[in-house]
C-alpha cells in the first residue's frame, strides 16, 4: 500500500507543474487572444482540487471521491461540448487528460498518485514542445515547468524523509531547516543537469525528418508556396504584390536544416535587400548570435516574436529587453568574434591541408604500417633468434666449422644457450653452472646428461689447460647434435 502524503510544498509543486503544463499547450494558439481566460480557468481549477486533496492530510476521504465523480462528469461534458468543436480530435485529448487529472487532484493523498500527477504534466510538456507551433519562446513557461518538476520531486523526498527520522526518534517531524534542504537540492540538481545538457549533443525530431527526407511542417510551407505558419514562429507578409521576396528558391530550401525557423539566413538577407537593406550581415563583421547554435533567435527575430498578436505585455517586454542585451553583447564581443572566426578559418585550412597530406602519402603510410607489423610480429615469432639456431646447426652442427680449444667450446656453448632461449629457458647473467644446470633439467630431465656432459666439457675449457683439451670441440659438436635433435 502506497504511503500518504501530507507535505504542503510538494502539493505546491505539483499544482505548478501542472499549470505550466497547461500553459505551454495554451500557448500554442496564443494569438487567437483567449490565452490569459484560459490560463485563469484551469488556474482555479487545479487549486481547488489539489486544495481538497491536501486538506484530507494522507487519508482518503468519502467527499473526496464524491467531488471527483463531480468534476470527471464536468470534465467529460466540457470535452464534448467546448474542447471537441474548438480544438479538434489531437487536442481534445489533452484537455480531456487535463480535467481527468484535476479530477484525480481530488483524491491525491498517497505518493502513488502524486506521482502519475506529476507524470500526467509531463506527458502535457511532450506534446506541446512536439507541436508545430512550438518555438523558442515557449521557454519563458517550459524553465519554469521544469524548475518546479524538480522542486515537487525533491520536497516529496525530503518530506518523507524527515518524517522517517520522525518515527524513529520517537517525537514529532521537524519542520526547521525543510525548506532550506529543498531549496538547496533543487538547485544542485538543476545546476548539474545544465551543465550535463550543455556538454552533451541535442538532437531534436524536425532535425531527424529533415536529414533523413522526410515531410516536415518547414517544407509544406514552402511547398505550397505561401510560407505560413513555420515552426516557432509566423513568417511575416509585409513585401508588395508581384515582389515575391518572401518566397526562397529551391536552392535555399534545400538548405533548411535543424532549427531554421522562419527560414535560411540568406532567405533573410535577400527579403533585406529588397527593402533597400544591406542583404549581408557579414559586411559589418560576426555577431555574437551568429555563432550561437542553430535555433537560436537573432534580436531582429526576438522583436518580431514580440510583436505578434495575442503576447503578454510582460513577455513581450522582457523579449525586447533580451533583444537589446543580445545586441549590446554582440557589439562588445564583436572584435573577439572577428578574431575567433579568423582562427577558427585559419586551423580549418590547416586541418585541410593536413587532410590532403596525409590522402596524398596514403600509400607510403600504408607501407610504413606494414613494416611496423611485420616487425612486431617478428619480434613476437622471434623469427631472428629461430633463424640464429638454425644457422648454428648447419655451420657448427653439420658442417663442424668451429674454432679449437676453448673458443670452439664456448661456440657449442653459446648455441646450445640459444636453444634453450628459443624454449624460453635462459640464462640470467647472476647464475653459476649449477644454477643453470638445475634450472635445465627441470625443464628437460631427459637430457639432463647430455647438458650436464656439454656444460662440464665448457667449465673444463675454460680452467684448464692440458694438452689433451683438443678433443673437447668435437665432443661438445656431438652432444650438441643430440641436443638440437631432441629439442627440435
Amino acid at each position: 500500500m502506497s504511503q500518504g502524503l501530507n507535505s504542503l510544498p510538494a502539493y505546491l509543486g505539483s499544482y505548478a507543474a501542472m499549470l505550466l503544463a497547461l500553459v505551454c499547450n495554451s500557448y500554442l494558439d496564443i494569438e487567437y487572444g483567449a490565452f490569459g481566460i484560459e490560463v485563469g480557468v484551469w488556474a482555479i481549477v487545479f487549486a481547488v482540487t489539489l486544495a481538497i486533496g491536501w486538506l484530507q492530510q494522507g487519508e482518503e476521504k468519502p467527499y473526496g471521491k464524491i467531488i471527483r465523480n463531480v468534476v470527471i462528469a464536468i470534465a467529460l461534458i466540457a470535452t464534448l461540448k467546448i474542447f471537441l468543436p474548438v480544438f479538434g480530435v489531437p487536442r481534445t485529448g489533452v484537455y480531456l487528460l487535463a480535467g481527468l487529472q484535476a479530477a484525480n487532484n481530488c483524491v491525491t493523498t498517497t505518493r502513488q498518485r502524486f506521482y502519475l500527477s506529476l507524470l500526467v504534466s509531463l506527458v502535457l510538456v511532450l506534446f506541446a514542445t512536439n507541436h508545430f507551433r512550438a518555438d523558442w519562446s515557449m521557454l519563458f513557461y517550459l524553465l519554469p515547468y521544469l524548475v518546479a518538476l524538480v522542486f515537487a520531486l525533491v520536497a516529496e523526498q525530503v518530506s518523507q524523509r524527515i518524517r522517517e527520522i520522525g518515527r524513529a526518534a520517537g517525537a514529532q517531524t521537524a519542520l526547521s531547516g525543510q525548506g532550506a534542504a529543498i531549496a538547496a537540492a533543487t538547485v544542485a540538481i538543476l545546476f548539474l543537469a545544465t551543465l550535463l545538457y550543455s556538454l552533451t549533443p541535442q538532437i531534436n525530431m524536425h532535425y531527424l525528418k529533415w536529414r533523413f527526407g522526410l515531410q516536415t511542417p518547414n517544407m509544406q510551407g514552402y511547398q505550397d508556396g505561401t510560407a505560413g505558419r513555420l515552426p516557432g514562429r509566423v513568417m511575416r507578409q509585409d513585401h508588395t504584390a508581384g515582389d515575391g521576396s518572401d518566397i526562397p528558391d529551391a536552392g535555399e530550401i534545400a538548405n533548411l536544416g535543424p532549427g531554421s525557423g522562419s527560414g535560411s539566413s540568406k532567405a533573410q538577407g535577400n527579403k533585406e535587400g529588397a527593402h533597400g537593406g544591406s542583404g549581408n550581415e557579414r559586411k559589418d563583421g560576426p555577431r555574437l548570435w551568429q555563432y550561437l547554435p542553430k535555433g537560436l533567435p537573432s534580436p531582429d527575430e526576438m522583436r518580431d516574436k514580440a510583436a505578434e498578436d495575442g503576447m503578454p505585455k510582460w513577455q513581450a517586454e522582457a523579449i525586447h529587453r533580451l533583444a537589446g542585451a543580445a545586441e549590446r553583447a554582440g557589439n562588445l564581443t564583436k572584435p573577439v568574434m572577428q578574431s575567433i572566426g579568423d582562427h577558427v578559418a585559419k586551423l580549418s585550412e590547416e586541418v585541410e591541408r593536413l587532410i590532403k597530406a596525409i590522402q596524398d602519402n596514403s600509400i607510403w603510410l600504408i607501407l610504413l604500417g606494414l613494416m611496423a607489423l611485420l616487425w612486431m610480429m617478428g619480434r613476437r615469432l622471434r623469427i631472428g633468434l629461430r633463424a640464429r639456431v638454425n644457422f648454428d646447426y648447419m655451420w657448427l652442427g653439420i658442417l663442424g666449422r668451429h674454432a679449437g680449444g676453448a673458443v670452439g667450446a664456448r661456440q657449442y656453448f653459446l648455441a646450445l644457450g640459444r636453444i634453450l632461449s628459443l624454449r624460453n629457458v635462459g640464462h640470467r647473467p647472476n647464475d653459476n653452472t649449477r644454477e643453470y644446470l638445475a634450472q635445465i633439467a627441470r625443464w628437460y630431465a631427459p637430457l639432463r646428461r647430455e647438458f650436464a656432459e656439454l656444460i662440464l666439457l665448457y667449465e673444463r675449457s675454460r680452467f684448464s689447460a692440458r694438452p689433451d683439451d683438443a678433443f673437447i670441440p668435437p665432443r661438445m659438436r656431438a652432444l650438441y647434435r643430440v641436443a638440437f635433435c631432441k629439442l627440435k
